[in-house]
């Protein structure tokens, strides 16, 4: 009868002594803000436009090359997430999205990500954030294919399976690499 009294009492002794598991062995989680994004561009020459928020927390910057004129399209577009945390499900997100709308298995990837927007190529993610850059009008993976409105085959065992599947080109744009190398030279700070 005693041990049964004597053991809540060591458990609450050690429990006091322990070091809290959410004290200083805690991961603390590091993002980039826009400003410090936006910033890195604009030293490597970029014409990059002031952040623009959205109502989730995430922001997004504009990016030209130093010769563009306004009526360029951006060459970047860059997504800025709260944290990192809130980035890696966003790229889960997107990623599921970019299988189902290829209907194929994609491999995951930070350097060759799901594409996030139409006429840009495979995203780029390091940290909280996601890049894309611009793709050339050639590259069909990049920009969707427009709905057929003639009638679906019909698919017998005689016609096979080919005419069934819609696996849909990648990008074959990716990020350049010196471009996400801006990313990785910005030094992190905590996020609260």
């Amino acid at each position: 009868m005693s041990r049964v009294l004597l053991l809540p009492l060591v458990f609450a002794t050690l429990h006091i002594l322990a070091p809290p598991a959410t004290g200083a062995a805690e991961a603390v989680d590091r993002a980039l803000a826009p400003d410090e994004v936006r910033a890195a561009f604009l030293r490597a020459g970029y014409l990059v436009g002031e952040p623009s928020p959205w109502s989730d927390g995430a922001s997004m910057l504009a990016v030209w090359s130093p010769e563009a004129t306004q009526a360029d399209r951006p060459f970047l577009r860059v997504f800025i997430f709260a944290d990192a945390a809130t980035a890696a499900s966003e790229h889960r997100r997107a990623h599921a999205r970019d299988e189902a709308y290829r209907d194929r298995l994609i491999a995951a990837s930070d350097d060759r990500g799901p594409q996030l927007l139409t006429g840009y190529g495979a995203s780029a993610w390091r940290h909280n954030v996601a890049v894309v850059q611009a793709s050339p009008i050639d590259d069909v993976g990049a920009y969707p294919v427009e709905p057929d409105c003639a009638p679906a085959p019909l698919i017998t065992d005689l016609t096979g399976t080919e005419l069934a599947s819609r696996h849909l080109a990648l990008p074959a744009t990716a990020v350049d690499p010196r471009l996400v190398e801006l990313l990785e030279d910005i030094p992190l700070r905590n996020v609260p």
